[in-house]
């Protein structure tokens, strides 16, 4: 697929969205394509959880493959780190971290990154010319692949305060570009204008405090709104071989339908945990999560031509309630006894028909969805 091409995590015999990707134990699944587990530096991560089967409530997901966690660097000495590398098919990376944290304890912390590539790597596949498919497959160098991506993490706070031993507030904004070069289903048919964006947009909040009110109890909060565009740029007038020759089509469109789309998502997540250390081998565990989303699409494309899916508007919501016991007798093995309360919903309003219907008179028809889970 080359870089910035698409992901597929396969844990415990389970794929999609039976797995369940998240950062400091918030959910990924919100955050733009932008910024997501493919294109992040490993230098983000401090370490990286992975769990097989029923995820644990501290995740409030509903993930029955299993999960995995990025733990970000949260060190809190000054640092800095910075890195350049370049590889096969023209691919740079560079990324540069550093934090800082002052004797009174005020702490900061600041990631960039971005990544090249025009992923013209060689492929094998028949020629299409005039409209006739060659009997032997060639090799072919891909010329409309490329792929760049640019983000900025960074985040703000104090540590090591009395009512707080972190306390962060902080924004994520990532960007990517990507040229499409070849149908999904069929390498054969090829692109060469076709060209998707995305954006993303993140503050976000992030609280914890061990021994609060009295020993024992820790606290962790946080919380981010996701704001994120997605488009999708398709008018061509032209149709491309693997050869890179071009010839005028008959419309517009090289994927069918001429297309200037764009889906804006909104979405937000937050997590309230609390957990009590009874003594070394007893604790208990209550987590709250809530996510809610909203999702509108506009498109150039003629309205015969937009389907009732791409007209959809739809907000859900959801509310994933854990409790735990852990008994934990040695370092070896521990006992985990929970039960997670989730509710779903989710309302979709689709104009299905906003056509005059001649039959007599004048008729509007609108149809309303609405509907739980």
């Amino acid at each position: 697929m080359g870089v910035g091409g698409d992901m597929n995590i396969t844990l415990n015999g389970f794929t999609g969205r039976n797995i369940k990707i998240f950062m400091d134990g918030v959910p990924m699944q919100g955050n733009s394509s932008s910024f997501q587990l493919n294109n992040i530096p490993v230098s983000l991560a401090g370490r990286i959880e992975v769990y097989k089967g029923v995820v644990p409530v501290e995740f409030g997901g509903d993930a029955i493959g299993g999960a995995i966690n990025i733990v970000t660097n949260r060190t809190t000495n000054s640092f800095l780190d910075a890195s350049y590398s370049y590889g096969s098919f023209n691919t740079h990376r560079s990324n540069i971290i550093l934090g800082h944290t002052t004797p009174k304890g005020f702490s900061f912390q600041l990631n960039a990154y971005q990544t090249y590539s025009d992923n013209d790597y060689k492929i094998k596949s028949r020629l299409i010319t005039n409209g006739q498919y060659s009997r032997e497959t060639f090799d072919f160098k891909r010329f409309h692949a490329a792929y760049h991506n640019e983000t900025v993490v960074a985040k703000v706070g104090v540590v090591n305060k009395s009512w707080a031993d972190r306390f962060f507030i902080g924004a994520t904004l990532s960007q990517d570009h990507q040229e499409v070069q070849n149908a999904p289903a069929n390498i054969e048919f090829v692109y060469g204008d076709v060209e998707t964006s995305r954006k993303g947009f993140q503050p976000n909040l992030e609280y914890y405090k061990r021994n609060l009110l009295f020993k024992g109890l820790t606290a962790r909060i946080s919380a981010n709104y996701n704001i994120n565009s997605n488009k999708s740029i398709d008018t061509s007038s032209y149709k491309y071989n693997w050869l890179g020759e071009k010839t005028m089509a008959v419309s517009k469109g090289e994927r069918g339908t001429s297309a200037l789309s764009e889906f804006n998502n909104s979405n937000y997540s937050a997590m309230a945990n609390l957990s009590y250390d009874i003594n070394p081998s007893h604790s208990i565990t209550i987590n709250d999560v809530q996510t809610g989303s909203k999702r509108y699409s506009t498109s150039t494309a003629p309205e015969e031509l937009v389907t009732e899916f791409e007209k959809l508007r739809r907000v859900s919501l959801k509310n994933v309630l854990g409790i735990s016991y852990r008994f934990r007798q040695n370092q070896k093995w521990n006992i985990n006894v929970l039960e997670k309360i989730i509710i779903k919903k989710l309302l979709a309003l689709i104009i299905l028909l906003m056509n005059l219907i001649q039959t007599g008179r004048n008729e509007v028809k609108v149809t309303i969805r609405w509907g739980t889970e």
